[in-house]
């Protein structure tokens, strides 16, 4: 998962745009399929196989993609009484 992270980041940085944990994170799960198998089954994401398989392909393949990145980000927590 983690040289997927940095694959993606890079790929964005080669686009000119400065990337965010969040959009990373939202590309990721974007690419994932359903898993096969005796345990796999149910929505995603399940128990049985989490968020499903990651699939670089669906991200660095030929399709277009529409990618916004966040604008702005909170830095504190709010307290609501």
């Amino acid at each position: 998962m983690a040289g997927a992270a940095a694959l993606a980041r890079q790929f964005l940085l080669n686009r000119g745009e400065e990337p965010n944990a969040a959009l990373i994170k939202a590309m990721l799960v974007n690419t994932t399929s359903y898993m096969t198998g005796e345990r796999a089954g149910g929505d995603l994401p399940h128990a049985g196989q989490g968020w499903g398989l990651l699939n670089l392909d669906r991200l660095f393949g030929s399709t277009p993609i529409v990618l916004v990145n966040q604008t702005q980000t909170f830095s504190e927590s709010e307290r609501f009484n």
